[in-house]
């Protein structure tokens, strides 16, 4: 376990301990976790502190771990919604490829005081990003990508927080409609900039805003010859989109982009992907298998 109890508060502060644990061919764990306020219950010598005001945070944290979720909610009050995209109909865990650890550029002198990013990744190739305790935007970098990106030629990156209100809905230009934004790369070295992770709100610590977390996946666009092929966001409504645990593999082609899926017996899944067309640079497009 590489976190506090999480009854004393600043269970989520495992950035730094995981890149131990990892290295040493490990899996990291999070202390259990509640999913709800829990009636806002308070243990003998635990007293109420703002991070039990934020579950989602836990939550995704615990998920992208790579280590088991606990779930320690009373009887009754456990989060449904949140659990459902966390797994698959059979329970299995929907988690990244690697342990989610602290992103390289944390380690930096000029990098802002008690702020907190973490980075992991998934298949596609895709990069996934938690930011929070952020009190100004911050601009990720090739740097902290694992594995890294070393291309000499031109590429496109595309990418949507999770929370995002903007949906992505077929038929709809995926730009135009905000469903993704996209970052053109003419060469990489270590300080080419991928991507900006939002300023977190510091109206009302007391409750956690602060600690809300903000989920920013990056998926590399499928290679042609000009530039501009598919992109397979993979399941939308899940914090990992492209989790190993899902999808056997994803390969780009020169037509485009194959997949394949695994589940279980009468359960659906629900696929986003993204088509280059001659009109506009990519259009949703929605696929149930």
């Amino acid at each position: 376990r590489v976190s506090f109890d999480y009854c004393y508060g600043e269970s989520w502060n495992i950035g730094e301990s995981s890149l131990l644990v990892w290295a040493l061919g490990a899996r990291p764990s999070k202390d259990t976790l509640w999913t709800t306020l829990n009636n806002r219950t308070e243990a003998a010598g635990c007293p109420w502190t703002p991070d039990h005001e934020v579950p989602e945070l836990h939550v995704i944290l615990a998920l992208l771990s790579t280590g088991p979720m606990g779930i320690s909610d009373a009887l009754g009050q456990t989060n449904a919604t949140l659990l459902q995209r966390s797994i698959r109909k059979d329970g299995t865990l929907l988690q990244p490829s690697k342990p989610i650890t602290a992103i390289d550029s944390t380690f930096y002198r000029d990098f802002p005081e008690d702020a907190h990013v973490y980075g992991t990744y998934a298949l596609g190739p895709s990069w996934l990003f938690v930011s929070f305790r952020m009190r100004a935007e911050y601009t990720i970098k090739a740097l902290d990508l694992w594995p890294s990106m070393s291309d000499t030629t031109p590429i496109t990156l595309v990418h949507r927080r999770f929370d995002q209100e903007q949906k992505c809905a077929a038929g709809k230009d995926a730009i135009l409609s905000g469903c993704v934004a996209t970052t053109p790369i003419d060469h990489i070295d270590l300080t080419t900039e991928i991507v900006t992770v939002p300023k977190s709100s510091f109206d009302n610590v007391t409750a956690g805003s602060d600690l809300y977390p903000a989920l920013t996946t990056v998926w590399r666009v499928c290679p042609d010859k000009n530039n501009n092929g598919w992109v397979l966001l993979g399941e939308l409504d899940k914090y990992v989109s492209l989790s190993p645990l899902r999808f056997e593999s994803v390969t780009c082609t020169l037509n485009g982009v194959t997949a394949s899926v695994k589940g279980n017996p009468g359960e659906v899944v629900h696929l986003t992907a993204l088509e280059p067309t001659l009109a506009v640079r990519f259009v949703v497009v929605e696929r149930s298998v």
